[in-house]
């Protein structure tokens, strides 16, 4: 059973928002890729997941690699400083291999696939999430109502992962 975990605020150019519409991909292509027979369409899911999984780690980890790319330094602390960035269960090979498997076309890539455990990515990019949802300070979120909305989504994703 497919579970959305629609996190929006509302329609929106904020910071905020253009990161919570990647948690909300991230999470629910992860779920799609698992239930989707046709493998076209489960390929396509499996894209977009890792794509959106590959921009939530370079927002955590301060990858920016234009100067208009938003990461999470560009968000404030509750003591008014900028958010360091986040650290991740995932090592360099790991952001290597998503972007070798969605931008190369390499003789490797149909010889050696990776298996991707959609789950436990998804469950330790929300945890990661999560810690940088709580260090935001309160002027991030248009009322407190939408920070334990938001919290509240994410931790009923980890509890299903």
């Amino acid at each position: 059973m497919i579970i959305n975990t629609h996190i929006f605020i509302k329609p929106s150019t904020s910071k905020l928002n253009i990161f919570l519409y990647e948690v909300d991909m991230m999470n629910n292509t992860c779920d799609l890729i698992q239930f989707e027979q046709d493998k076209y369409k489960q390929n396509a899911f499996l894209e977009s997941f890792l794509l959106h999984t590959r921009n939530l780690i370079d927002f955590l980890s301060d990858n920016r690699r234009y100067q208009s790319d938003l990461t999470c330094t560009d968000f404030l602390d509750k003591k008014g400083n900028k958010i360091s960035r986040i650290e991740l269960a995932f090592d360099a090979e790991f952001k290597a291999s998503i972007d070798k498997h969605l931008s190369h076309i390499t003789k490797e890539r149909t010889k050696k696939k990776p298996s991707w455990n959609y789950n436990h990515i998804k469950h330790l990019l929300n945890q990661s999430v999560n810690q940088f949802v709580d260090l935001c300070n309160d002027q991030c979120f248009p009322s407190i109502g939408i920070r334990n909305r938001i919290q509240n989504t994410i931790n009923s994703t980890l509890i299903r992962s």
